[in-house]
């Protein structure tokens, strides 16, 4: 329990799981009891589209398996699959035709995969007062996650893969060290979560090499190993459009590009401006003491995961398009971003981390938005929203990036890196409101920090 909270402030680390897990529960249980068309009619109520079947992505990666156990290149054709979907993803995936798995499956995947995600919502840092968990309800209720839940794609397997990495990084003992294994595991099955092996700047410079060889030279492997079969898998990601549900950072440019085909910058040119502009803020917000001093003054546990949601978010934005359910990583950073709202001394501080948790919370029900803006607003109101969206993202990022700027610059790697470089420079944090934080603790680097 922090200095600023009492008792009453605090609430049961399952609380925001179960209730998410009852009305999800609650949901599918319309679908089994045969009521499908009220199924039907709440997820689209929601803002998702669903299709004749519950858990279709999950589908598609057994009907991968399952055909190419019958001895068909999945990488070409997939008669298995109800929409005939090629496969795009880790061929490690494939590993499931030795245990039989296939169609048949897909309900009890699906389960699966949805029934770890949940439980592992209890892992995140417990909300601060009834705001906090009011906050996080809806983003766990969102339409992201919904219909994260109702397609039942890896990407909840990644988030619980995560947010146990998360649990063992705020671990003062050796067990912490567990936490990059699952990170590399993360990486083979889905690529993306590559990312979090930045988390290891926490630790010794030493250590962080160490982590880094071994991760690399891991991932190389699997790369040498099976390059025929990922270049396949990237080459069947299809390229989706820049007005639906998609996040990424080519969406804006590329969407004004095609509604205003005579603008005088090309979408390239207009993507480097973007990307300045997100640079600049992240810059400033690095740059402000005030910032860097509510990242120190934030609890372990919140500042683990803020870090971890931050990578993958950012990460995965930057990279290129995403569909829209892989925004469940911004869960990860309410609980931290709620914690500097309350922690910032200055009223502009406060009010940026409270408008940044606003802008995540409307991304996350962003498609529920939108159906109801192109069913009731007239003309220009969908290019509005679109827009108002696209920006949001792009702001979100920019402060996310800013915020692991903070946490970099005062992680054990690169206070020691900088004060081996600088002369006279020593490893130690900055300080704060006049005085020098005390000396780290011997038993282990980094323990009660992310990133430091």
């Amino acid at each position: 329990m922090t200095p600023m909270e009492t008792p009453a402030d605090r609430h049961p680390r399952w609380a925001m799981p179960a209730i998410a897990a009852a009305l999800f529960a609650a949901l599918y249980g319309l679908h089994v009891g045969g009521q499908e068309s009220l199924f039907r009619s709440v997820l689209e109520a929601w803002g998702i589209g669903p299709y004749d079947f519950p858990f279709l992505d999950i589908h598609g990666e057994l009907s991968a398996i399952q055909c190419w156990r019958l001895g068909v290149d999945v990488y070409v054709t997939n008669p298995c699959d109800a929409l005939g979907r090629l496969f795009d993803y880790s061929p490690l995936l494939l590993w499931g035709a030795a245990f039989g798995l296939g169609t048949s499956d897909t309900g009890a995947a699906g389960l699966i995969i949805d029934g770890l995600f949940l439980l592992s919502l209890a892992a995140l840092p417990v909300p601060r007062g009834r705001p906090g968990m009011a906050l996080m309800l809806l983003g766990a209720l969102s339409t992201m996650v919904v219909f994260a839940l109702e397609r039942a794609n890896i990407d909840p397997l990644i988030f619980a893969l995560a947010a146990l990495a998360g649990v063992l990084l705020t671990r003062s003992s050796s067990a912490r060290f567990l936490a990059y294994p699952l990170i590399v595991a993360a990486a083979l099955i889905k690529f993306y979560p590559a990312v979090l092996l930045a988390l290891g700047l926490r630790e010794r410079p030493r250590v962080f090499a160490f982590i880094a060889a071994i991760s690399v030279a891991v991932l190389a492997l699997f790369t040498v190993v099976y390059h025929s079969e990922l270049r396949a898998a990237l080459a069947n990601v299809p390229a989706g459009k820049n007005f639906t549900d998609l996040f990424g950072a080519p969406n804006l440019p590329q969407g004004l590009a095609t509604l205003f085909p005579t603008l005088p910058i090309r979408p390239g040119g207009l993507r480097i401006v973007l990307y300045l502009a997100a640079a600049f803020g992240a810059v400033a917000i690095a740059a402000s003491p005030g910032a860097r001093a509510c990242c120190r003054r934030l609890p372990p546990a919140e500042a683990v995961f803020l870090a971890i949601g931050a990578w993958l978010v950012a990460g995965c934005f930057l990279a290129g398009q995403n569909i829209g359910y892989r925004g469940i990583f911004l869960l990860f950073v309410l609980p931290g971003l709620w914690g500097l709202a309350q922690t910032a001394k200055g009223g502009f501080g406060r009010a940026l981390f409270q408008s940044a948790i606003g802008l995540i919370l409307f991304l996350m029900w962003g498609e529920f938005i939108r159906h109801l803006v192109d069913n009731l607003a007239p003309a220009p109101g969908p290019f509005l929203f679109w827009l108002a969206r696209e920006l949001a993202w792009w702001v979100v990022v920019s402060l996310l990036c800013g915020l692991l700027a903070c946490f970099a610059l005062h992680s054990e790697t690169v206070r020691n890196l900088a004060a081996a470089v600088i002369p006279g420079k020593q490893p130690k944090a900055e300080a704060e409101s006049g005085s020098v934080r005390p000396p780290r603790p011997k038993t282990r680097p980094g323990s009660s920090e992310v990133l430091s």
